[in-house]
């Protein structure tokens, strides 16, 4: 019989945060788990690819940074920000939007920091001059 049992993120169980620290170690480590040179797995049925080009890195960093490219770009389109587009330099302001404490964990803490710091780029928080009309 298999049993789960839920256990409390950071709660300092010693199974958790081994697997935490695993986790954040495979997540971060840059040395490749597995080259592949299509010249030798001719017999290989399924390679990864993003539209005809052979993806060559981990796939799950290659997923992340995507859909990290399609939020940004989601973000510039919108009509509300479309008059930052050639004004914000967008490597310092994606770097203060999504710095907000530790690299290996994320947690609800950091979360409302960047949803904060996004609010007050986009001008979504109700200031005093916007409530007083």
């Amino acid at each position: 019989m298999l049993r789960f049992n839920k256990v409390k993120a950071h709660n300092n169980d010693y199974f958790n945060e081994r697997i935490d620290q695993e986790c954040r170690i495979a997540h971060y480590d840059s040395t490749p788990a597995l080259v592949i040179k299509q010249q030798y797995f001719d017999n290989i049925w399924f390679i990864p690819q993003w539209g005809s080009i052979s993806i060559e890195r981990k796939l799950r960093k290659f997923i992340t940074d995507s859909s990290n490219i399609k939020n940004y770009f989601s973000f510039l389109h919108l009509p509300q920000n479309y008059k930052y587009k050639d004004v914000v330099d967008w490597d310092i302001t994606l770097w203060i939007l999504c710095n907000n404490g530790e690299k290996t964990e994320t947690n609800f803490e950091q979360h409302r920091k960047m949803i904060f710091k996004y609010k007050l780029l986009s001008e979504q928080l109700a200031v005093l001059e916007k409530t007083k009309h």
